[in-house]
């Protein structure tokens, strides 16, 4: 029979000391080989940790600004090669360095800079002596009686002692019962109406004053699409008076209607902003010469980069003639007319010429007791190219009853010329 078990032969305390050994042994021989196993464990993990170092030993620290040291002085030689290499040649070829491009197919067109801001800045020292501010008064009838409307726009001094060229609707298209005139000096004159044309949108009016500064009126027919356009004025009102805005010439030649439905022609477009107040001021090119007339009232309300002005040549002959002559009214032919550019558009019609063509004669009137024909087409009076109505209209101020006109007509395919008696 196995120790595990009783013994008949053993008294029962020899039986618990010998159980009691055997329960001691065992728990010494598991607390061995548990000890065993713990040290197997620890001694495995000491030599793999050492054969970990032995192969992968830990990196030498940095000292600190060692890199930037060295980055400092591969910098330093560079910019030293390259300066005095960039040194070398320009001492030695005293030019600068070429850069080649790839080769274009644009055409070649050289543009150099001109330092455009100063260019602003010269034309609006010399023009703003010239520029006024404009009020009128105008009385209409209401349903409540008799209002007074109260008008705001710009003039431009055309002659020392004090014509002023404006819009035609800034005065009220003749109809302002009181013009003031605030001058550079800020002080305000009163001024008169000597002449104004609503189809033309332009007037004159003047001051007693004189020793004004008069702008210099350039040429409006030399006028290139692209080159520099600045405009002066007083938008929205007396509180932003004289001021400027740059832009370029968008397009010229140009046809519109007016908010009342008046057209106007051959008028130069430009980007540069014309607003409320603009009206009547200046368009200048880059010498600071006078190039038209602004013109809030021309085209549509709520654009931008569109604003429209009256070439200055349209006004030049009335402007002289209203110095020299006192008036500016011109001889009426007795006839109708409409441009011969947009005829030929509407019917169709193809040549070379430019003009106006007479749609109808009036009875007794100069046109029909000079031999002048319906269909004619006006080319020239005098030596002046007619180009549209208001090229006629202006060049027929300089004339007065008894003089002898001088004028070229396309009849029938031919040009002819004809002494018009006035």
């Amino acid at each position: 029979m196995s120790d595990d078990f009783y013994n008949e032969n053993d008294d029962y305390e020899s039986y618990r000391e010998r159980r009691q050994r055997e329960r001691e042994e065992r728990i010494k021989n598991l607390l061995d080989r548990r000890e065993a196993y713990n040290n197997r464990e620890n001694n495995e993990n000491f030599y793999s940790d050492r054969n970990y170092e032995s192969q992968k030993q830990p990196e030498p620290k940095k000292k600190k600004g060692t890199g930037k040291k060295l980055l400092s002085l591969i910098l330093c030689a560079l910019l030293g090669f390259g300066g005095g290499f960039l040194g070398a040649k320009v001492f030695d070829e005293n030019k600068p360095v070429e850069v080649r491009e790839v080769p274009s197919n644009a055409p070649a067109i050289s543009i150099k800079p001109t330092g455009e801001e100063g260019v602003v800045e010269a034309v609006a020292k010399k023009a703003l002596p010239s520029v006024v501010g404009i009020t009128t008064v105008e009385t209409v009838e209401g349903f409540f009686g008799a209002q007074e409307l109260q008008g705001v726009g710009s003039g431009i001094i055309v002659a020392n002692d004090g014509y002023i060229l404006t819009n035609s609707h800034v005065v009220g298209d003749g109809k302002a019962s009181r013009i003031d005139v605030l001058l550079d000096d800020n002080s305000t004159v009163p001024a008169r109406l000597l002449w104004n044309d609503a189809s033309m949108d332009l007037a004159v009016i003047k001051v007693d004053k004189t020793g004004l500064v008069a702008a210099e009126l350039g040429d409006s027919e030399k006028l290139n699409i692209g080159e520099k356009a600045i405009a002066i004025g007083n938008p929205l009102g007396l509180n932003f008076n004289r001021s400027v805005t740059a832009g370029y010439i968008s397009g010229i030649g140009r046809t519109l209607t007016t908010r009342d439905g008046k057209a106007i022609s051959n008028l130069i477009q430009t980007d540069a902003a014309i607003n409320q107040g603009n009206s009547g001021g200046p368009l200048l090119n880059s010498k600071g010469q006078v190039i038209g007339i602004n013109s809030a009232k021309i085209g549509g309300e709520g654009t931008e980069g569109l604003g429209f002005a009256i070439p200055i040549n349209t006004a030049k002959e009335i402007v002289t003639s209203l110095i020299e002559k006192g008036d500016a009214k011109p001889i009426v032919l007795g006839i109708q007319i409409a441009d011969y550019d947009y005829y030929k558009a509407y019917f169709r019609i193809k040549d070379k010429y430019t003009g106006v063509i007479i749609l109808k004669i009036e009875p007794n009137s100069i046109a029909q007791k000079n031999g002048l024909m319906q269909n004619d087409v006006i080319t020239k009076v005098g030596d002046k190219d007619i180009k549209n109505t208001d090229d006629l209209r202006t060049s027929l101020i300089k004339y007065k009853t008894g003089d002898t006109l001088n004028m070229t007509i396309l009849r029938n395919g031919s040009e002819n010329t004809i002494d018009i008696q006035l």
